[in-house]
């Protein structure tokens, strides 16, 4: 956190905690995302978890159940479960475990690698369009 708000001063940072794995994981992301979706003025969500895959498919089965016009996905995309095709007309698959960096169209728009210059990449995407 001293990080984040160092970097960035003006930015009002929540941290929400929930299961990343297991049987429960995917209700309880959805549980979390609603509950910062409901807090007024957030401007940045930071999520931590132990490292040994996620069930990535079923979060996003869960997520697609709420309405969305985007969805941007940051992951290391070491999934235990297959990753469903996104519904949403604007979606970002942003691997930050990749060893090189580089941007695929498809479904997904793919983008390898992370820094802030990923976010102004998406808003002058959507820009074009």
């Amino acid at each position: 956190m001293p990080t984040i708000q160092s970097r960035f001063p003006a930015a009002n940072v929540l941290v929400a905690e929930t299961y990343v794995q297991g049987p429960r994981a995917a209700l309880e992301i959805v549980a979390a995302l609603r509950n910062l979706c409901e807090q007024p003025g957030v401007d940045v969500i930071v999520r931590s978890q132990p490292h040994g895959g996620t069930y990535l498919g079923g979060a996003l089965d869960k997520i697609y159940r709420l309405a969305h016009d985007r969805l941007i996905v940051v992951t290391d995309e070491q999934s235990h479960d297959r990753v469903p095709e996104p519904v949403a007309k604007r979606s970002y698959m942003i691997n930050v475990g990749s060893y090189k960096n580089g941007v695929g169209y498809g479904r997904w728009t793919h983008i390898d690698g992370f820094s802030e210059a990923v976010l102004r990449f998406i808003a002058e995407l959507e820009d074009q369009h």
